[in-house]
């Protein structure tokens, strides 16, 4: 995730005396702009506060949506209670903003977590509304808001996290705890063919334990750069269908790259890219490290004024 960052986090619910209302937000200003300053919020709440808190109908579903060149990623949820609530429902939202562009699909999974979690807390002892009748109790954009709020040390915690480390754990009491973790959307992996040679990115030795798929054990010790995919399949005696499909799983979490099949009887030219690796002494390096045998003479690091390679003459 990254370059992707959290803007803002907030919290808001039904109210009912003031309809859709902003109780909580991180940073402060974000979503409902403080009192005595000029400082503007990312969006006008007012135009899509109808969307955050919306009827019961389109509760308890994803819920994505663009205010001025910010993506708003929630998850309303719906309490139904005749005796609990004056309106004999609890409707309330946790949105996350990022930029319009951002890549946002790992949020919504982070959102649909945190929804699950409130909802719970909520059902078993009122964790949200109850908040609201403590003493001292100040919702967003008032004087002193901020201070002794568990929902909103919650959503500070999890802005910080979530931006610092991907991930977050925060105790809520004894019996739940939050744990939340950001997962990179990858693209699906192109098409294997038999004639590809996977080359691997990793040490599978470090990595590979008994509850591995048996396809990906049995193939593993023949991933050595040189092997096509056919070969492969031929020499750990699997299926050729599932040894591409275990190859394309190895590929899409980065553990091998895919390779043309190299012909001694083929005609090889450089591309105009070489002077990149010319002007690169730490590219030549590390082709070096690919290259050299234990034993080799050029196995210490190669300076660029020793290593002689010719550029080409300006025309």
């Amino acid at each position: 995730m990254s370059g992707t960052m959290l803007k803002a986090i907030f919290y808001a619910r039904f109210h009912e005396e003031k309809g859709p209302t902003v109780l909580h937000q991180v940073p402060e200003g974000s979503v409902i702009p403080l009192t005595n300053t000029t400082q503007q919020p990312l969006f006008h709440f007012p135009s899509v506060s109808n969307h955050i808190i919306p009827r019961r109908e389109f509760c308890d579903r994803p819920l994505s949506l663009l205010a001025s060149h910010y993506r708003i990623i929630g998850f309303p949820v719906c309490i139904h209670n005749l005796i609990l609530y004056p309106r004999s429902d609890f409707i309330f939202n946790f949105c996350l903003v990022v930029d319009e562009n951002a890549e946002w699909g790992a949020y919504a999974s982070v959102v649909s977590k945190l929804a699950r979690l409130m909802r719970n807390l909520e059902e078993q002892a009122g964790w949200l509304s109850k908040e609201e009748k403590r003493e001292g109790w100040v919702k967003a954009g008032e004087r002193g808001y901020g201070g002794g709020n568990r929902v909103f040390a919650v959503c500070e915690m999890v802005l910080e996290d979530l931006n610092c480390y991907c991930e977050c754990m925060i105790p809520i009491d004894d019996s739940n705890t939050l744990n939340l973790k950001l997962f990179p959307t990858r693209s699906p992996p192109p098409p294997i063919q038999i004639y590809h040679v996977p080359l691997s990115t990793v040490r599978f030795s470090s990595l590979q334990t008994n509850t591995w798929d048996l396809t990906v054990q049995r193939i593993i010790p023949y991933i050595d750069g040189i092997n096509s995919v056919q070969k492969i399949a031929m020499l750990a005696d699997t299926d050729l269908t599932l040894t591409r499909r275990a190859l394309a799983h190895l590929l899409y979490y980065g553990c091998i790259l895919m390779l043309n099949t190299f012909h001694f009887h083929a005609i090889y030219a450089t591309t105009a890219e070489i002077g990149v690796f010319v002007e690169d002494t730490k590219m030549q390096d590390e082709c070096r490290r690919y290259i050299v045998t234990p034993h080799s003479p050029f196995k210490n690091s190669i300076s660029g004024s020793s290593l002689f390679i010719p550029k080409p003459q300006k025309q």
